[in-house]
């Protein structure tokens, strides 16, 4: 769905890259540029971020140093930006998509983990299939230019998403699945198999997406299918393996599926 009124940051090793910025002073130099903000000159006057709608797309994250990634700790967090003693809330929504190379490590810094521990899902993208390989050239094959790109139209307010949102927290979820949810993240951290755990975020995290396909698929409340389906995305990336398993090749994804099979769901 398209979002009227987005802007879109690409954080990678171009000209518009915020290479060496300093915490927020790259975001927040974006922002001043392409909403026409002045810096304000009295503690009480902030530039209008908050009506404003953001989707950062941050490009080959990894290869951004970590002055610059540290830029998303508050923002992703906090859902504001604060550089020289002024703070700038953003606006609804404020969406954040990033992309690694998983072969190419050259030139390359590790995200910390509190840092990936922001983003709500991690998926891997491997290979198209035979079928949707024929698709992609189909659809490229009169339009080298991607002007069909320019056709896309918005289809959800910004008012429609956010009762989107309020009818998703809405959903009913048992006791007994807040318990399941907390038992299956409490096992990421007393697992032989991993070097670190899940943190609470995770379990907030697991609620929330658990809720959200559960509203997709159609119902008004939440069932250990949706939990399950959910766990892999939303834990592959905030676990560690560790080095003996790690060097037998085992994945973080096989000790999730271990601890789903093995954990008890409720009735």
């Amino acid at each position: 769905a398209s979002i009227s009124n987005v802007r879109k940051l690409y954080l990678t090793g171009s000209k518009k890259c915020i290479y060496n910025a300093s915490y927020v002073e790259g975001l927040l130099l974006y922002l001043k540029q392409h909403l026409d903000l002045e810096e304000p000159v009295e503690e009480d006057i902030r530039p209008d971020t908050e009506s404003q709608q953001f989707v950062l797309i941050i490009d080959e994250i990894n290869r951004a140093p970590a002055k610059t990634q540290a830029a998303l700790f508050e923002v992703m967090e906090e859902r504001q930006v604060t550089t020289d003693n002024h703070t700038y809330k953003m606006g609804y929504p404020l969406f954040v998509i990033a992309t690694q190379n998983p072969i190419d490590q050259e030139g390359t810094y590790k995200l910390p983990e509190a840092q990936l521990d922001r983003f709500l899902f991690k998926l891997k993208l491997g290979y198209p299939s035979l079928e949707d390989e024929t698709k992609i050239l189909e659809r490229f094959k009169n339009d080298f230019g991607q002007k069909k790109v320019n056709d896309i139209n918005t289809v959800l307010s910004v008012d429609n998403l956010k009762k989107c949102s309020e009818i998703v927290e809405s959903l009913h979820i048992s006791s007994e699945l807040i318990a399941y949810i907390a038992k299956l993240v409490n096992s990421t951290r007393n697992n032989g198999d991993l070097y670190l755990g899940a943190s609470p975020r995770a379990s907030l995290a697991i609620l929330k997406s658990a809720k959200a396909l559960a509203a997709i698929r159609g119902r008004a409340f939440v069932t250990p299918e949706d939990i399950r389906s959910v766990a892999s995305p939303v834990l592959n990336h905030r676990i560690l393996l560790s080095a003996e398993k790690e060097l037998e090749g085992k994945t973080t994804e096989d000790v999730i599926n271990e601890l789903t099979a093995k954990l008890e769901v409720p009735r």
